[in-house]
């Protein structure tokens, strides 16, 4: 658990800047008012005008924007925006508003010609359905009446709440926020004021209401949230029982298709020849894993058994055919599919060496393909425990897109049954990466398969062991293909190894270097054992 741990704390540490900045004041926007009146209907909506009076100075600005969420309300309707008390029509030119009403948030752009050095009110009016939750002790109100998070200063805020329709409030309203004054205007009407306050500082307005006083029902988001919470037990069993099945399920394989742990340490190493160096370092004590260093293995054992050659001239190294006549030469599937890739590129028998990198890194999956079939065909693959691995990656590919697919169904027909329902399709999404992972690792080898894969695992430590030594060198003559495969060849390199099949090239070290680097060998591909519940709030800014 610490390599995850420590990469979220290094990724906090990154994004602490950047969540420092967003927090900075927008350059040049200051409001010196910020007004708010809201009034309690009677139908228990809310009516809400909001009154900015924004100070543009050291750049141009365009627009004004101003999200609101939509959450703890049944909606949001009669949406209006105006500038300089006038009324702006909707549309996404100079003089106009674009105001969007979306599933999650209303959102509205003033947009008027470039300005500086200037004042401008900006007000928008909505009217907030289902604003009030209900409960046997009465209805209760709380609403953010400044933005959650705005880019600007404030000079002085300025809050008017009124009831209408015999709303009765028997302790009157309060502001979850320090520094404001309150005034009672009326018998139903309250104003709360406060000056100087800072970038993203918010207040939430909160009052309680006599049931009696009002005729109104249960607005749909508390009765879905209800809901929800109802269902809630449903769905964590549920997701359990989901969970539980899918252990199972792995269990059971595991169980079907036990077999005891090799003991690597009692392994004898590979001897050299045993397997092609593309082959063998494919080997575990699991399963074979064929990728790009196993193909680099086998690029640089045809360099060693002369089947193929390197030339270095004019600074450039080339991979060429020795001139001889190689027809009856015997070559493995594998290293066929290699010799062709270069073979098709050549030109007069020659192929740079960096376009034989590139063919390198295409011809993987072909390559996979031809070592893999070699494997099984050498008996070191068992085919039922190959199927019962490829089941379960199979069925945990199928889980995930049920998965995502109940997430979103979740998301757009069942939102109302609250977060809690979003754990069936999450513990589906989980149990078909709990099947990937256990197919991707389920072992697949035979009994000789394990003894091969034990005695290649072992020449893999003892290789690694001779080059923490500082001995590479005098195995590279022998070992360098097989290191490769390993991803020891940086380090055999590093060593100052020396090859015969380089005698005659100007300082060879360097050549064998290149020649690994474009093999691909950076590692191998063996394992080896080593909101809050109030309404309004939402963003509030300029550009």
């Amino acid at each position: 658990m610490r390599r995850p741990l420590i990469a979220l704390a290094v990724l906090a540490c990154l994004l602490w800047p950047v969540d420092s900045q967003a927090q900075s004041a927008t350059r040049g926007l200051h409001a010196d008012r910020f007004d708010t009146l809201l009034t309690l209907l009677p139908d228990g909506s809310l009516d809400v005008v909001e009154t900015i009076t924004f100070r543009f100075t050291d750049r141009t600005f365009r627009e004004v924007e101003r999200r609101v969420p939509i959450q703890r309300t049944d909606g949001l309707i009669d949406v209006e925006a105006s500038m300089d008390g006038r009324v702006l029509p909707e549309g996404r030119e100079a003089g106009q508003a674009s105001i969007r009403i979306g599933r999650r948030e209303l959102r509205v752009l003033w947009r008027f010609p470039e300005t500086t050095n200037t004042t401008h009110q900006f007000t928008l009016r909505y009217r907030a359905m289902g604003a009030l939750r209900l409960d046997t002790r009465g209805a209760h109100l709380a609403w953010h009446i400044l933005p959650t998070r705005h880019r600007y200063a404030i000079t002085e805020a300025e809050l008017i709440w009124q009831l209408s329709g015999g709303a009765v409030s028997p302790g009157g309203p309060a502001l979850e926020s320090e520094g404001w004054s309150w005034t009672r205007e009326g018998e139903q009407v309250w104003s709360a004021r406060k000056r100087d306050i800072a970038v993203n500082e918010t207040a939430v307005l909160t009052d309680h209401l006599e049931s009696a006083s009002l005729a109104v029902a249960p607005p749909r988001w508390q009765v879905d949230d209800d809901r929800g919470r109802q269902l809630a037990p449903a769905f964590i069993v549920g997701a359990a029982v989901i969970l539980v099945m899918g252990a199972g399920m792995v269990v059971m394989m595991r169980l079907r298709y036990h077999r005891s742990k090799a003991d690597g340490g009692a392994a004898i190493p590979a001897a050299h020849g045993s397997l092609p160096p593309g082959l063998g370092t494919a080997m575990t004590v699991s399963r074979p894993r064929v990728g790009l260093p196993q193909l680099s293995a086998t690029l640089v054992d045809l360099l060693a058994r002369r089947v193929l050659a390197v030339e270095e001239a004019d600074g450039m190294m080339t991979v060429v055919l020795p001139p001889k006549d190689s027809t009856g030469l015997r070559l493995r599937p594998h290293e066929q599919v290699v010799m062709d890739a270069l073979w098709l590129a050549m030109k007069h028998g020659r192929l740079p060496l960096k376009d034989a990198q590139r063919l390198l890194l295409s011809g993987v999956s072909t390559f996979k393909a031809a070592a893999h079939e070699e494997i099984r065909e050498a008996g070191y693959v068992d085919a039922e425990r190959r199927w019962a691995a490829a089941s379960m990656t199979v069925a945990g590919v199928v889980a995930i897109l049920v998965g995502f697919a109940g997430l979103l169904g979740v998301a757009l027909w069942l939102g109302a049954m609250g977060p809690a329902a979003l754990l069936v399709p999450g513990a589906v999404i989980l149990l078909g990466l709990a099947l990937v992972i256990a197919g991707e690792s389920f072992p697949t080898l035979t009994a000789s398969g394990v003894s091969v894969g034990a005695q290649w695992v072992a020449r893999a430590e003892f290789l690694k062991a001779e080059v923490a030594a500082g001995r590479a060198r005098q195995h590279a003559d022998v070992w360098l293909p097989v290191a490769v495969g390993f991803g020891l060849g940086p380090k055999f390199a590093k060593a100052g190894a020396v090859v015969p099949w380089l005698d005659g090239i100007n300082n060879p070290s360097s050549v064998l270097t290149a020649i690994i680097i474009a093999a691909g060998s950076p590692g191998s591909g063996v394992g080896v054992a080593g909101g809050g519940m109030a309404g309004g709030g939402g963003v509030s800014g300029a550009r």
